[in-house]
């Protein structure tokens, strides 16, 4: 399926309700899709600030918008799966939250959400922007954000898992590819070791593992880039594991989304990996559907 867009940064996909949703920060509006590309509608933000990132909660019709080197985050409440009309719309500034003296302290680069309680309760973890101080995860309830934990120094750049109030990262630790979790209602801190071929290496192999996404079973997605000794870019692919770290297949995708992008990989609740990337015009974007199924 094909967008006309001027270089979207962010994207997700909800397949069950049909639903395709672009961000399009030169226009600054949310556009909608069905999964065949039709174009279903747009919404308008009403924010004055440069959008670089979204998370849309879609049983609370709650959307949250990071902005480009700003402490501040957006929050709209639309029903993005049938019309384009906003109910209400309020900016919160995450250090003031967060009791910090400047704006300075925390910039958001990337939104995730994470679990919902009840019809009015979303758990979203925000990921700190370069050389900020570190991850944190908020709840929004009853038109409040509120402080819920600051997660430790190397899980920035987590994800969050869907269906529960937990964070997810991976790192190389002492040679090794590790995968953290942190359960924010029990307060548990775990960690695994991964396969040995996802620890980066001088010569030809893996160059760098990151996060891709989770999906509802609790499964963890990682985008891993393999690579010669000159450190070019020759493969990568998407591995599949268990809360617990076991393998369960990979998938190859595109090296790189060949445009600026905040979000060019999602993982849908079901596990399927969405891949945004330029087309071969330059005013179109393409979105792609991979299935994980290689076990070896």
């Amino acid at each position: 399926m094909y967008a006309d867009y001027d270089s979207p940064v962010s994207f997700s996909v909800f397949e069950k309700l049909n639903l395709l949703l672009v961000l399009d920060p030169a226009r600054e509006r949310l556009c909608r899709f069905d999964m065949s590309g039709k174009f279903l509608g747009e919404i308008k933000l009403p924010f004055k600030a440069k959008v670089i990132d979204f998370a849309w909660f879609p049983n609370t019709k709650a959307v949250f918008i990071a902005f480009e080197d700003s402490g501040d985050i957006g929050f709209i409440e639309v029903d993005l799966a049938s019309g384009n009309k906003i109910s209400s719309h309020k900016t919160f500034n995450v250090p003031a939250i967060s009791g910090e003296k400047t704006v300075k302290d925390f910039t958001v680069q990337k939104i995730w959400p994470s679990m919902t309680l009840g019809t009015v309760e979303n758990f979203i973890f925000l990921n700190a922007g370069m050389g900020a101080d570190t991850d944190r995860a908020f709840v929004y309830k009853n038109g409040s954000l509120k402080r819920s934990v600051w997660l430790q120094k190397e899980f920035t750049g987590c994800a969050a898992f869907q269906g529960r109030a937990a964070s997810v990262g991976v790192e190389v630790r002492d040679g090794s590819a590790v995968m953290m979790s942190y359960d924010l209602v029990r307060k548990d801190y775990d960690w695994v070791p991964l396969l040995k071929e996802l620890a980066p290496k001088k010569g030809k192999g893996a160059k760098s593992i990151k996060i891709a996404g989770t999906d509802a079973k609790d499964n963890v997605y990682v985008e891993a880039l393999f690579g010669d000794a000159s450190g070019a870019a020759s493969e990568c692919f998407i591995y599949k594991f268990n809360r617990n770290g076991r393998f369960m297949g990979r998938v190859r995708v595109p090296e790189s989304p060949g445009m600026p992008a905040s979000r060019y990989i999602y993982i849908d609740a079901a596990g399927s990996v969405f891949y945004m990337k330029a087309g071969a015009d330059p005013k179109k974007t393409g979105f792609y559907k991979f299935t994980v199924s290689e076990m070896n």
